[in-house]
């Protein structure tokens, strides 16, 4: 009976570091999401400021 408490036990044990290490990976990859989603918008945001200056000098060059 003993050893099948004990492995019990060291299930409910490897189930807490399981739980532990989804919500460790989940935490990280939320995160890291939000992170390239703002990033890619600021891409997006300079990429458009890049553009319209190329406009800007292309017709100041023309006039």
């Amino acid at each position: 009976m003993d050893s099948s408490l004990d492995n019990l036990m060291r299930l409910l044990d490897d189930l807490k570091i399981a739980k532990n290490w989804a919500h460790c990976w989940s935490t990280f990859l939320s995160s890291e999401i939000t992170l390239r989603s703002h990033g890619c918008s600021e891409d997006k945001e300079r990429r458009r400021d890049g553009n319209g200056e190329r406009k800007r000098s292309l017709i100041a060059a023309l006039m």
